[in-house]
């Protein structure tokens, strides 16, 4: 259970109001079984199945003696409604098995399976609930729009949101369904149009009200999304994605008490709210929480062990407190799902620091590969790239190689006189017994940072220590700390 110190006592008492759960049993009519389970569903995002562990053994019970699409629909809804997917993926294929023409439990499946994230599945069985209805159910056509939307095929989508409109004209989920997708490619402007006539015909959709905040703050209308996400949250107070993605805002605009408390309700709604404890991680980063950002960061890959941001994230973390081989580990877990030169470079300097040069080099070697006009992104420029190889080549003795890098990183560094590049340089040459070379080096250190004084100092020792490698190498990584700290 995450803390919630910083949600207001009236706020967190209003989302601590909960339904009871429902009493259920194999009697009641199926539609009113499944609504009971819908109601509660609807505000705590989740059926307990705990509580109906006794129901759920009937249930096994009775199929296992005689499976009838009554029984099997029963457990299918306790299945869904509980988060259980793929168990209600099993009993739905087998009322399709034993009523190939019920176009209800393929929509279902095809519900299900999108969902699970197989939107060709998904895609696939609602096109077989189409057709078995003869095309005249409207959120069969939503489903299977949104389904297309998960692959990018957005002219199939919005014929199948039209599609739902022919149907139902004033149907507010398919308006919802096609502002999301036509938000999505940023078109903004037909995709609020949408989210209004979404609320004309229905002033209570609250999802509508968090689909429209969205779009404004993709167009950084941060005032109108705010007001959005709390109309939203004031229609259905636990509400989380709303919460969540207030606070995210909140968080932009520095106004770290607000983000805190909401990204807290966010969770204690649904404490495996992947995209909150993404976020708190991020504030909690901001905020110099580190230990607290890491267990949100732990607890996000538990739940979804494929998110590479937050495998990251926890690597980065790792980084900032020294345990670089942890970091290592963690980049490179984030790489199996996303293969990016960003998180490669990070890896190479974890290694580096850890000592693990070989691995340092081969994963830039991988970064140019990936790109090889080694292009920079907003926070990476080349010359970062190819210090940690050269410093790499260095420690490994390929003293040749690592001037190489580190003479092509000097003409790329924007600043030009950074001593970094004057310092490893001399050390290259100082091990390649170039000491002319390396005194060169050794004066653009000391003009550079106006250590005139220090010139003969520099030179003395140089000369006097032609043979030892590792003092030089000492002097200059001693240069580099002191640079380093007058830098900070």
């Amino acid at each position: 259970m995450f803390s919630t110190d910083a949600i207001p006592k009236e706020v967190l008492e209003r989302i601590s109001i909960v339904p009871p759960p429902p009493k259920l049993d194999i009697q009641m009519p199926l539609d009113e079984f499944k609504k009971s389970l819908q109601t509660v569903f609807h505000v705590l995002h989740r059926v307990d199945l705990s509580l109906y562990a006794v129901l759920l053994d009937q249930l096994s019970s009775l199929i296992d003696h005689r499976p009838s699409p009554d029984i099997l629909y029963r457990r299918a809804f306790l299945y869904f409604y509980g988060r259980k997917r793929e168990l209600a993926v099993l009993d739905l294929e087998q009322i399709c098995g034993i009523d190939s023409t019920d176009h209800f439990a393929l929509y279902l499946l095809g519900c299900c399976f999108r969902s699970l994230k197989k939107p060709r599945e998904a895609i696939s069985t609602l096109t077989r609930a189409i057709e078995i209805s003869n095309s005249s159910v409207a959120k069969y056509f939503v489903r299977r729009g949104l389904s297309y939307s998960d692959v990018k095929e957005y002219e199939h989508a919005m014929a199948d949101f039209s599609a739902a409109l022919e149907i139902r004209p004033q149907y507010p989920k398919a308006f919802n369904a096609r502002g999301i997708v036509l938000g999505d490619l940023k078109q903004h402007e037909p995709a609020i149009k949408d989210f209004v006539k979404a609320l004309e015909y229905r002033p209570d959709y609250f999802k509508s009200f968090l689909n429209r905040a969205n779009v404004y703050a993709d167009q950084k209308r941060i005032d109108e999304a705010i007001l959005d996400y709390t109309a939203g949250i004031q229609l259905q107070p636990r509400f989380f994605k709303a919460y969540s993605n207030r606070g995210h805002l909140y968080h932009e605009l520095d106004l770290w008490d607000q983000a805190l408390a909401d990204f807290q309700c966010a969770l204690f709604i649904d404490p495996d709210y992947v995209n909150s404890l993404y976020n708190l991680g991020i504030l909690y980063m901001d905020m110099s929480r580190l230990d607290d950002a890491k267990g949100c960061f732990a607890k996000a890959v538990e739940i979804d062990p494929t998110d590479a941001d937050c495998w990251a994230y926890l690597a980065d973390i790792c980084f900032s407190q020294r345990n670089y081989a942890q970091s290592v580990e963690y980049f490179g877990v984030s790489l199996r799902h996303d293969p990016n030169r960003r998180t490669l470079y990070n890896r190479g300097l974890a290694a580096y620091y850890q000592g693990w040069y070989e691995l340092a080099i081969e994963d830039i070697d991988e970064y140019y590969r990936m790109d090889p006009l080694g292009q920079p992104d907003d926070q990476l420029t080349e010359d970062m790239v190819l210090f940690v190889r050269a410093a790499a080549y260095l420690a490994l003795g390929e003293a040749q190689l690592a001037l190489q890098d580190f003479s092509k990183g000097a003409t790329l560094d924007a600043n030009g006189t950074s001593l970094r590049w004057h310092a490893r340089k001399a050390a290259c040459h100082h091990k390649l017994g170039n000491f002319d070379a390396c005194l060169r080096e050794m004066h653009k250190w000391c003009e550079t940072w106006n250590l005139n004084d220090s010139i003969s100092l520099v030179e003395d020792f140089v000369v006097g220590q032609k043979d030892d490698d590792d003092e030089i190498a000492q002097l200059v990584d001693a240069g580099q700390v002191e640079q380093e700290e007058n830098e900070d």
